[in-house]
């Protein structure tokens, strides 16, 4: 995802409390993986829009198969 800098996976950021975590945390420096069920875009552009870094990874992390999935797209 982001190369060699620290990155930050934040489950449930699409909004609400996860989504104040994930600007929090890339206001500190480092690039966030936003991981939600639902569309995380409004989040990734909050992120963007304020000079971070963030990609948008919808996964059901219930399911082992997507988690596994999901964990080198991060990566």
């Amino acid at each position: 995802m982001i190369g060699t800098k620290r990155v930050a996976a934040i489950t449930g950021s699409a909004g609400g409390l996860g989504a104040a975590i994930a600007g929090k945390l890339a206001a500190d420096g480092l690039a966030v993986a936003v991981i939600d069920l639902k569309d995380g875009s409004e989040t990734v552009a909050a992120i963007r829009g304020a000079g971070g870094q963030a990609e948008f990874f919808q996964c059901d992390m219930t399911d082992p198969q997507a988690v596994e999935r999901l964990a080198p797209a991060i990566a």
